[in-house]
């Protein structure tokens, strides 16, 4: 009876022994199961997070890059515009000379005939010849010089934007275009361009804020800072200055830019500062930088001192604007920007002329 005892605690000893097993046996594939599981949802889930990095990345870089050929086209079809304008101009004058012309030859042969016409008998060739002396001379030196300045075909259309625009008006205009013309025409000025270097204005503000046009600076993301703060405009950033500068220095060019005060000294509130306002210091030491009074517009200082410096030496505005509006308002003659403003991009950070080196 003890051994038959015995044995049964034995045999149950070893079936729990075995239960226990194979309980445990079961608990650890349910584990390597679950685990096994969990590997594959995190691949899985780590494969659609890269894919959606991905193509994030490549909405970003389409964007990009639809928006710089949209300055490009922009640029282009500005180009064509005002190649344009400068063809019809052109036409313009030539038509008006034409006519000129034409109106110097009648009026000659009208004159040869009316000095003969006192010789007759009648009275009727006297009347003709006072209304022709009281016809007005066509000979371009005999009219305004306001109206010398302007087209022919083109004063009708000019008489529309006085209207529209009274600040500028034919006087300002006539006044802006005959400076422009008298610095052309001098000859010491002429004697001076031909062995100097050209002079180059950079317009600070709109190289400060080229991010369109392709620049970009180290450890700052333009497209997330319009995210963040769409209603502000982007800082100016004075490492492109900088560059514009020593690019034209490069080449042996004399550069001033122009720039408002506050982009150095943060304005009012110092809260106005250009990104690294402190590498632009020694281009203000040097006077390459002029600073101009950060309650007045930067471009009328600009093209004053442009216009200036014109009547002795050749001057360029490095600029993306158009100055249509200093134009019409007769700070700027006609022309003056399809022959005085060049256009740029950026490459890979480096500067890229529109119509290459002056």
């Amino acid at each position: 009876r003890r051994r038959l005892a015995q044995e049964e605690r034995d045999a149950a000893t070893a079936a729990a022994l075995m239960l226990e097993e194979r309980r445990a046996e079961q608990e650890q594939a349910e584990m390597n199961e679950v685990q096994s599981r969990l590997a594959v949802e995190a691949a899985v889930a780590l494969a659609q997070e890269d894919a959606r990095w991905q193509v994030r990345a490549q909405l970003e870089q389409e964007q990009r890059d639809a928006a710089t050929a949209a300055a490009i086209m922009q640029e282009e079809q500005e180009s064509e515009e005002a190649r344009v304008r400068e063809a019809q101009e052109r036409k313009d004058a030539e038509q008006a000379a034409a006519l000129a012309r034409e109106e110097e030859q009648s009026s000659g042969r009208s004159g040869s005939q009316s000095r003969a016409w006192p010789a007759a008998s009648s009275g009727a060739g006297w009347v003709q010849v006072e209304q022709h002396k009281r016809r007005p001379d066509p000979r371009p030196e005999s009219r305004p010089e306001a109206e010398q300045l302007q087209p022919r075909g083109s004063r009708e259309a000019r008489a529309k934007v006085e209207l529209q625009h009274p600040r500028g008006g034919r006087e300002a205009r006539a006044e802006a275009e005959q400076h422009y013309r008298r610095a052309e025409q001098r000859p010491e000025a002429r004697q001076v361009q031909s062995g100097v270097r050209p002079l180059i204005v950079i317009d600070g503000l709109n190289v400060g804020r080229s991010y369109n046009v392709g620049y970009r600076r180290p450890h700052f993301d333009i497209d997330k800072f319009k995210e963040a703060h769409p209603t502000e405009r982007p800082p100016i950033c004075s490492l492109a200055i900088a560059r514009a500068i020593e690019y034209f220095r490069e080449h042996r060019y004399h550069v001033k830019a122009f720039l408002p005060e506050w982009a150095l000294n943060g304005g009012r509130h110092k809260t106005s500062y250009a990104l690294d306002y402190d590498k632009l210091k020694r281009f203000v030491d040097d006077e390459a930088i002029a600073l101009t009074p950060g309650a007045g517009h930067d471009d009328n200082f600009m093209i004053t001192y442009a216009l200036k410096c014109w009547e002795s030496q050749p001057v360029y505005i490095l600029t993306n604007d158009r100055f249509d509006n200093h134009v019409r308002e007769g700070r700027c003659p006609q022309g003056f920007g399809a022959n005085h403003l060049l256009k740029y991009c950026w490459v890979a950070n480096e500067f890229v002329l529109e119509k290459g080196m002056p």
